[in-house]
């Protein structure tokens, strides 16, 4: 799992001592939470790139 990503995404949420705690499992509820908040970025960014719509759509902005 090393080089995922998964760290770097989780500390925009959580401290980086937290990070460390849910990756050695001792605080599940912040996991949990955390790989909800995965999951919903990765559905976002799976979606965008399906329906070829860019940020700036998803915002309102048309950029020709």
């Amino acid at each position: 799992m090393g080089g995922s990503g998964l760290v770097g995404a989780l500390e925009c949420c959580y401290g980086s001592n937290s990070v460390a705690q849910i990756f050695a499992g001792k605080v599940v509820s912040r996991a949990i939470h955390g790989h909800f908040l995965i999951e919903s970025a990765l559905t976002v960014i799976l979606l965008r790139h399906v329906m070829g719509i860019s940020l700036n759509q998803m915002h309102g902005e048309v950029i020709i």
